[in-house]
């Protein structure tokens, strides 16, 4: 791993020059603080009329496949970005909706009713915390702490962290930090790069073809970083920790401005 801020920043050029007209192109993003600011109000973020004009349009063209890939539920992004002939990947990676590939991870599924049962512990011991919520995505729980006072976060903190080592030793469920969210999921040897690996694969039968791209700012998108180590990945916003990462932008803008130039480029080869 390497340090972010180390990382040479993705040009226009570069970015365009992993495009090839006669290949197949596996483009997969996340979502939230990769292709939306981040917001106080999770179900406040959107894609601009124009960001997602260009993404249908990238998804239109033969020989490009985009995968959105998020911690959100597949419906929450399904309904979110309402466009045709994109993949979408839901709850790190348990979930997968594409034009090839439907599927949900049975481990995950089996875990439903661990996951109901922590969430009501967890409400138990979390609700004096104003600001927080518990999301229960069905198949993994999101704890929001954003418009938690500052000053609150760390006695916060210090009580999930009491009750993790509770849900850790049970060996099912694993939690992990990420932007102001504690998430907690099944304990499977599944990840969102893993769910990237089988949507590559079914595009890509004999997976050579393909070129492959990942913008991503999460923790959870290290998985598919590494998964992919000789191909394009980028980290999106956070210049201070270590990644898997072979490139880097400043932020979600940065992700577009490069979209677009990907839309203006095939078009040249197309007219």
């Amino acid at each position: 791993m390497k340090t972010a801020s180390s990382l040479p920043v993705l040009t226009c050029q570069a970015f365009l020059n992993h495009y090839q007209a006669d290949s197949p192109l596996h483009l997969c993003s996340d979502f939230d603080g990769t292709l939306v600011p981040f917001q106080a109000d999770p179900k406040a973020c959107q894609l601009s009329p124009r960001q997602a004009d260009t993404l249908t349009a990238l998804a239109a063209l033969p020989g490009v496949h985009i995968t959105i890939v998020s911690g959100r539920t597949l419906l929450d992004l399904q309904n979110r970005l309402g466009i045709t002939g994109l993949g979408y990947v839901g709850n790190h990676g348990l979930e997968i909706a594409t034009e090839s590939l439907n599927f949900v991870h049975p481990g995950a599924v089996a875990m439903t009713t661990k996951l109901a049962h922590w969430q009501a512990i967890l409400q138990d011991k979390l609700h004096h915390f104003s600001g927080v919520w518990i999301e229960n995505k069905t198949l993994s729980l999101s704890i929001h702490y954003r418009n938690l006072p500052e000053h609150r976060r760390q006695e916060f903190l210090s009580v999930v962290e009491e009750c993790s080592s509770a849900i850790t030793q049970e060996r099912q469920l694993l939690i992990s930090a990420a932007k102001l969210v504690v998430e907690i999921r099944p304990n499977l040897a599944w990840t969102k790069g893993s769910a990237i690996q089988a949507i590559n694969d079914s595009i890509d039968a004999d997976r050579s073809k393909a070129r492959r791209v990942y913008f991503g700012d999460d923790i959870s998108d290290e998985d598919a970083f590494a998964q992919w180590p000789d191909d394009l990945t980028v980290l999106v916003g956070e210049a201070n920790r270590l990644t898997h990462a072979n490139y880097r932008l400043s932020d979600y803008l940065e992700t577009h401005r490069l979209l677009d130039a990907l839309l203006k480029r095939v078009h040249l080869f197309r007219h």
